[in-house]
């Protein structure tokens, strides 16, 4: 079988592009049916193909990752089941074993499941005298002082717990929109090119890292911590960096 597999490795590799791009199609359009018509029994070894296809490709860099995305599968998917599947018996079958085919919304869908387990997990690990959610207190005068402070005085794993902002000062109580407020206003500060972080071109509409050293280089790994951690809890951070950074 794996003898087999490098030879069919060797062959692809040696196809022209205009070929290569072809087979790719064929069996997009056949997991497309596969996933339209509900036949489950032939999904995986397609998924394997494209699969193969897609490990040569990323070698070559011969078509763009976004020809290997497949609408129906993004779509179609019950993705609970999925991710049940993809937790479960290695053996299943699962289309979050096969990314590289879900659209970005489907790896949305599928970072945000493995989200909501991983803090049900964290909860249900705590003592009994410890807070089950990562406790943010800001000032608001004081927004990133604050956030930087409390991130780095953190356990790494405290970061899995589900996050609560509390303004100080203020009765409000986090369902989700203190904590949307908390990022949008800490990013909109550490982005400003005053903050020294980082720079915006206005040609191009997006930010990259600043040349000026920092006093302290470990805020760039807190800021990476924020936008962690905005992503875990299901938060969007309007922040446009140039792909390369991805």
């Amino acid at each position: 079988h794996s003898r087999a597999r490098d030879i069919l490795r060797g062959w692809y590799r040696q196809l022209p592009s205009e070929y290569f791009i072809r087979i790719v199609h064929v069996f997009q359009h056949v997991l497309t049916y596969l996933v339209q018509m509900q036949i489950s029994s032939q999904v995986a070894s397609v998924c394997s193909i494209l699969a193969l296809l897609y490990q040569i490709n990323d070698k070559s860099n011969v078509l763009p990752y976004t020809v290997f995305y497949n609408h129906e599968a993004s779509t179609l998917t019950n993705f609970k089941e999925e991710y049940q599947r993809w937790k479960g018996v290695s053996t299943m079958f699962s289309f979050f074993r096969y990314p590289f085919l879900l659209e970005p919304s489907a790896k949305s869908e599928m970072l945000h499941l493995e989200s909501q387990d991983q803090m049900i997990s964290q909860v249900m690990m705590v003592h009994e005298l410890e807070s089950p959610y990562l406790l943010l207190p800001i000032r608001r005068d004081h927004m990133v002082e604050d956030a930087l402070m409390h991130l780095a005085s953190k356990p790494s794993a405290s970061f899995k717990k589900p996050l609560k902002v509390i303004f100080q000062g203020e009765e409000g109580v986090d369902a989700g929109g203190l904590a949307k407020e908390f990022f949008a206003g800490v990013m909109r500060q550490l982005l400003q090119p005053s903050f020294g972080m980082f720079t915006y071109s206005e040609a191009r509409r997006l930010f990259w890292f600043s040349t000026t050293p920092l006093e302290n280089p470990t805020e760039f790994r807190l800021v990476g911590i924020l936008l962690g951690l905005a992503l875990y809890n299901g938060v969007h951070v309007d922040v446009h960096f140039p792909l390369v950074r991805y």
